[in-house]
């Protein structure tokens, strides 16, 4: 895998210093629902490299296996 692999995983980590300065700015509602779409966006985005990653190791660890056999 790339680097661009793990770079999904950096993004929460400047959305979480992002945050608060939003927050301060918008209006206590709009801001509640904005952190919440970006959280949820987030989780997702980092999913999708999780999912990639344990397919990776997966195949490999088949191909171990039938190398084995």
């Amino acid at each position: 895998m790339d680097v661009d692999a793990y770079l999904p995983f950096v993004f929460p980590a400047v959305a979480a210093v992002a945050a608060r300065p939003l927050a301060e700015r918008l209006p206590p509602r709009t801001a509640s629902w904005v952190l919440t779409v970006l959280a949820a966006g987030l989780a997702i985005a980092s999913l999708v490299p999780l999912l990639a990653l344990a397919a990776d190791a997966v195949v490999a660890a088949l191909v171990f296996a039938a190398a084995m056999i």
